[in-house]
Order: C-alpha cells, then sequence, then structure tokens
C-alpha cells in the first residue's frame, strides 16, 4: 500500500506519529525480520521532498498483502484515501511519472466517497496526466483506465466550466479506444461532442 520504499519522514506525514517514536517501532519491525532497511543517496518515491538517507521497504511482498487482506474494505479506502491526499499536499498537480501514478492509484480507490468539487477537478486532471503519460509509454490498456477515471470525475458543469480540460479527456479517452480498435466507444464518445464544433481527432 505504501509502495515498495518508503523513509520514516513521510510515514510520519502520512501517520502523524512523532518520528522518535516511530523511528522506533520501524526498527522493531526490522529487527523482527517484517521490513528491510538500507542506506542510499539516490532518490526514491517519496524522497523528492523529505530527504532521508534511510529507506524502509517489506522483506518480503506477502507481508504488505497479508496485512492489507487483514483489512476491511471500509478501512481500506480510508487509507488508501488518506495515503492518495498526503501525496497530493507534498507534490500538487505537478507530480509525474511515479508520484503520479502514485496518487491517482490510492485515489481512484476512494472514487465513490469524493464529495469535494475541487478534488474531483483535480483527480481529472491527474487521472488525465496518467492517461497520457501510460498512452505515450505504449501502455494503451492502462492508459484507457486512467482516461476512464478522468471522465467518471468530470462533472456535468465540466463542459461549461472547464472547457479545455472537457474536450481534452473525451478526445484522448476516443483517440486511445481507437487506438484499440474500440470503435463503437469512438463513437459514442465524440457524439458526446457534437454540439461543440470539435472535429480534431
Amino acid at each position: 500500500m505504501f509502495g515498495k520504499k518508503f523513509t520514516l519522514e513521510f510515514l510520519s506525514k502520512l501517520t502523524f506519529f512523532n518520528t522518535i517514536k516511530l523511528d522506533q517501532l520501524l526498527w522493531l519491525a526490522v529487527r523482527e525480520g517484517f521490513l528491510n532497511i538500507f542506506f542510499n543517496e539516490n532518490h526514491f518515491l517519496f524522497e523528492e521532498n523529505l530527504f532521508s538517507e534511510r529507506i524502509f521497504s517489506f522483506s518480503h511482498d506477502k507481508i504488505q498483502q497479508v496485512i492489507y487482506d487483514l483489512l476491511e474494505e471500509s478501512k481500506r479506502r480510508k487509507i488508501h484515501q488518506h495515503i492518495g491526499m498526503t501525496l497530493l499536499t507534498i507534490y500538487g498537480l505537478e507530480s509525474k511519472d511515479k508520484i503520479l501514478f502514485q496518487i491517482v492509484q490510492h485515489l481512484n480507490h476512494t472514487i465513490d466517497t469524493i464529495e469535494e468539487e475541487s478534488i474531483k477537478n483535480d483527480l481529472t486532471i491527474l487521472n488525465y496526466k496518467a492517461g497520457l503519460q501510460a498512452k505515450n509509454s505504449g501502455s494503451y490498456e492502462s492508459s484507457l483506465q486512467y482516461l476512464n477515471f478522468a471522465l467518471n470525475f468530470l462533472n456535468k458543469e465540466a463542459s461549461v466550466e472547464n472547457f479545455e480540460l472537457y474536450t481534452d479527456v473525451i478526445l484522448e479517452t476516443a483517440e486511445t479506444e481507437y487506438l484499440l480498435s474500440n470503435y463503437e466507444r469512438v463513437e459514442s464518445l465524440l457524439r458526446l461532442l457534437e454540439n461543440k464544433n470539435i472535429t480534431n481527432l
């Protein structure tokens, strides 16, 4: 859930635990064999603004999966939302690469619980960016997933309030569907723009 690697500082921001107390707990997990710790000067996920030489990681993927499986679905969603919002607060809408995908993957788990229009608008933008990045790397199926999330987050007033974003999301989704030979979906998406006089596909 945290990703393969994380720092003490990021976990402290996420949990609001005192770093000294949290450090003691993490070292206990290291001694018990649940976590690995290593030192590296390279930057890893969550480190762009949170400098630390110590990197923690689960000693085995199954440990992280077992912990995740033990949580109730409602608890999972709350954790996903908290991690996603913490990352969004730290890195903002200019997030890219691994950070961008981490944010949308966490917050997309909570799509049914997000009510604030400002957050929905942020997620439309972030999923749109993730979709573009995935498409540019040739990952069309992944791109379509992100673009469909962007479509789901667009509210009914988006075509008026944010016309450019509205049309960009629809056109990129239609183009990706076309690349996947889903021609009927392409037609249905373009029909949404029939009255917008847009033919740039």
